[in-house]
């Protein structure tokens, strides 16, 4: 004899009956009633979750809004990519970064990437070096945003066991300009002096790793928000072109 073993609603525990009209929860695939349904547990893509998933779900930010569910969504396409690396990045704790970077610590090469933006060199530098020491393992490459100092001024601001690249701040700016990177001493970089970019719009340091054969570029990008939005889109469309594929990029967008 064959049991047969109904579908229960994941909200008020009942029978869910032939016919009836149902929701299905995005992240576990549980069924809930349409009438048990809340319309506060849907995205703006259309997804449902149910309360447990919804309580645990982390908002993330994500400007694409598209739902990677859907049995037609493209895989490839470049919309749908973004979307699930946004949907699917995940909040870490020091304890947790720990524990990734010592899984990490018998990789050579490129293995941890850290992005700030440190709103001035002047006041922010020490207390960035006294953070960093809550780590037990040095980031392969540290890259920041709004340093508002340029190569000129970049020995006073030296980190142990790192070489540091610094770009031009933009003229006649003491505030809201400069990027740099600061490369630990097992790697070996050159700045792309063809990537790298200074205007008023947007301001760019490329840096380039060869490995053997393989050429990986890091870019560190930021936006002064005084800048011209649309031309700086340009700008950054016209640096993205010109990038080699293994190209990686992190930065202060100013764009959300």
């Amino acid at each position: 004899m064959t049991v047969l073993i109904k579908d229960v609603c994941n909200t008020c525990s009942r029978s869910v009956s032939i016919g009836q009209a149902i929701v299905e929860c995005s992240i576990c695939n549980c069924i809930i009633h349409h009438k048990c349904y809340k319309s506060s547990n849907s995205d703006d893509s259309g997804n449902f979750f149910c309360d447990h998933c919804s309580s645990n779900k982390q908002q993330r930010y994500n400007p694409f809004k598209y739902d990677t569910h859907d049995d037609e969504a493209d895989p490839d396409d470049s919309v749908t990519k973004l979307t699930s690396i946004l949907e699917n990045c995940t909040m870490l704790n020091r304890t947790m970064i720990n524990e990734k970077m010592n899984d990490l610590s018998n990789s050579k090469g490129i293995t941890s990437l850290l992005f700030q933006n440190i709103d001035g060199n002047k006041s922010n530098f020490d207390m960035m070096c006294i953070d960093l020491r809550r780590y037990d393992h040095k980031f392969s490459i540290i890259a920041l945003a709004e340093t508002n100092v340029g190569p000129e001024m970049s020995s006073l601001y030296q980190l142990s066991e790192y070489s540091s690249f610094y770009q031009s701040t933009s003229e006649n700016k003491r505030k809201g300009t400069g990027v740099a990177m600061y490369v630990h001493k097992s790697l070996s970089a050159t700045v792309d002096t063809h990537l790298s970019h200074l205007s008023l719009n947007l301001e760019a340091l490329f840096l380039k790793f060869v490995n053997g054969n393989n050429i990986i570029e890091i870019g560190v990008i930021y936006r002064p928000p005084s800048g011209d939005f649309n031309q700086a889109l340009l700008e950054l469309a016209e640096l993205l072109d010109n990038a080699p594929k293994n190209t990686y990029i992190p930065g202060d967008f100013n764009i959300n």
